[in-house]
């Protein structure tokens, strides 16, 4: 609400905070009424799609062009870009940490 508010324009699509949910946050975007969110945590298998939880790649100040161009063509290797992209992930936690914020 504030950030459209702020921008004067209806805000239909969300990108979770270091790709992170759970069911209780997926809930409350969908009753938000957001359309899409989008998060590069996302299960080994997805019976079927959901849209408010749009698997994408993250990319990081410390991707190569050839890294980059791997994970936007899901070339061999996607797989490797994806277990960094979830390293990286696992230690953003210490920014909330560093921040004080309680993690879920």
């Amino acid at each position: 609400k504030a950030l459209e508010d702020r921008f004067s324009m209806k805000i239909r699509h969300l990108a979770y905070p270091f790709g992170r949910h759970n069911k209780r946050v997926r809930e409350a975007v969908a009753e938000a009424g957001y359309q899409t969110a989008f998060s590069i945590s996302r299960p080994l298998f997805q019976r079927q799609f959901d849209p408010l939880a749009i698997a994408v790649s993250g990319v990081y100040s410390i991707d190569s062009p050839t890294s980059f161009l791997i994970k936007v063509e899901g070339r061999h290797l996607a797989f490797v870009q994806d277990l960094k992209d979830k390293i990286i992930n696992r230690f953003a936690d210490g920014t909330a940490l560093v921040k004080g914020a309680r993690l879920s």
